[in-house]
């Protein structure tokens, strides 16, 4: 009962805050297919995941899952990393002057 409340509130904190950088990224006459793409990105591992989890389970070592789960995030974390490098230096993820302003005048 205690995960399936830790599990809620992380969900309760991620939706809402991935529907946001979703529809911020998004261009505004694009909002609608943006936001599809996201949900279609959660639908289909939700569908495929627990079938592809329960035959690896039954019919290879149940440690694979944990290191093919293992692997897929270190991928996901250079992939992320390099859209990082890539995009983050873009003009279009530089925070706004006033942004970069208040930011320089807290640190100093």
């Amino acid at each position: 009962m205690i995960m399936a409340v830790i599990i809620t509130i992380g969900e309760m904190i991620v939706v809402p805050t991935s529907q946001a950088l979703v529809a911020g990224f998004a261009p505004e006459k694009m909002r609608g297919r943006y936001m599809a793409v996201a949900g279609l990105s959660w639908a289909i591992p939700s569908t495929i995941g627990p079938g592809a989890a329960g035959y690896i389970l039954d019919n290879y070592n149940p440690n694979l899952l944990w290191y093919l789960g293992g692997a897929l995030c270190g991928l996901s974390v250079l992939a992320y990393y390099f859209l990082h490098l890539r995009l983050g230096a873009g003009e279009k993820f530089a925070p706004a002057q006033e942004d970069a302003l208040s930011l320089s005048a807290t640190s100093d």
